[in-house]
């Protein structure tokens, strides 16, 4: 899923690093700040669960191409935090990553978007299209929101990651369809049970964690 060549393309880096910026103002701007300043064990959590998220981009699995894919845990986190904050814990994560295994710095920022914004993004735009138009049920959330969403949109990045692949690394396109792509729907279970699975476990036992459930809706007949 990293892009772990360097990007040639001044445009493309350039371009990239303006967007992350701009994304990134943007979440600081309407980040509900209030949360974290007025509870501290909610910045433990949120600091301990960047730390396991990191872990977690560490186990991945290495392609004879050279290429890797790895669990994302990004819907996850937004679930968890809201949007804005799974932003911040995805670009710290994506920093860490680069720093430590010695990725270019230039493909930073188009990491970030592709492996953290476009799945985060997804994710609480399908929150929203799902409490808008379903009923406000327990099982909805948990297996649409957590199970369904986390995989599928682990898989969009992925396939973003494709798309950079071949138009900016040069890539060609047979390897990418008959190599990668494949390879890549591997990875929708896996993200999708562990999230459902670590879901489930927080909203039953600490429901006050996550940020996107709400009692009052999910709990209301119970």
């Amino acid at each position: 899923m990293d892009l772990l060549n360097p990007i040639t393309s001044f445009e493309a880096i350039w371009l990239s690093f303006v967007m992350a910026a701009v994304l990134f103002v943007f979440a600081l701007v309407l980040a509900p700040w209030e949360k974290i300043r007025s509870d501290s064990g909610a910045q433990h959590v949120y600091l301990g669960t960047i730390v396991l998220l990191y872990l977690v981009w560490m186990i991945r699995a290495e392609l004879p191409t050279g290429l890797n894919i790895h669990l994302l845990g990004a819907s996850l986190v937004c679930l968890l935090f809201e949007w804005q904050f799974a932003l911040f814990a995805t670009a710290i994560v994506v920093a860490v990553h680069t720093g430590v295994g010695n990725l270019p710095w230039m493909n930073y920022a188009l990491n970030w978007l592709t492996l953290g914004a476009v799945p985060v993004i997804f994710t609480r735009s399908m929150l929203y299209v799902v409490q808008r138009y379903l009923p406000h049920n327990f099982f909805i959330y948990i297996f649409i929101n957590t199970f369904f969403v986390a995989g599928i949109g682990a898989y969009i990045a992925g396939s973003v990651s494709a798309i950079w692949l071949y138009y900016l690394l040069d890539y060609s396109s047979q390897l990418i369809v008959d190599q990668y792509l494949p390879t890549l729907v591997l990875i929708i279970f896996p993200e999708a049970a562990c999230t459902g699975m670590v879901m489930t476990i927080l909203v039953v036992y600490k429901p006050t964690w996550v940020a996107t459930f709400h009692d009052r809706w999910y709990l209301k007949n119970r």
